[in-house]
């Protein structure tokens, strides 16, 4: 049986995460996640990562780790999501069209997801008022 590029690139991800543990939990999304990537496609990767390890918000980090994981992947082309800090929709989007690569703890990461797609959910009904008010307002003009 021939293994898939997107498998392949799931576990060279999760290798160079492994040994992170302050990454409780990664994603690969987007194109290369279902083998629709094109030639001029980058490689959308989502961590959550542990903040009692690493501070809010630190863009030091940020750097530090997509360098880390171009240079395992021997591309720069390379596009990093810290989920601590994504907005609902995106966060909900790495879920539901995303493939886990690595989880430290399968109950911690289901309740995560669980809270994430919680808070999707009760953003949806603004997403409808915002997308009515940008319609209406496109009639108008």
């Amino acid at each position: 049986m021939q293994t898939k590029p997107c498998q392949m690139l799931n576990q060279r991800i999760a290798g160079l995460l492994e040994p992170r543990t302050e990454v409780l939990e990664a994603y690969l999304f987007g194109s290369h996640a279902h083998d629709r990537a094109q030639p001029h496609s980058d490689v959308d990767v989502a961590v959550y990562i542990d903040e009692t390890v690493v501070e809010e918000g630190a863009f030091g980090y940020r750097a530090q780790l997509i360098t880390e994981i171009m240079a395992g992947l021997h591309r720069n082309d390379i596009d990093l999501l810290i989920l601590n800090q994504a907005p609902p929709v995106l966060y909900y989007h790495v879920l539901r069209d995303g493939i886990r690569v690595l989880s430290r703890d399968l109950s911690a990461t289901t309740t995560r997801e669980g809270y994430a797609v919680s808070r999707y959910c009760d953003f949806v009904p603004q997403l409808a008022k915002m997308d009515a008010a940008w319609r209406l307002r496109a009639l108008r003009e």
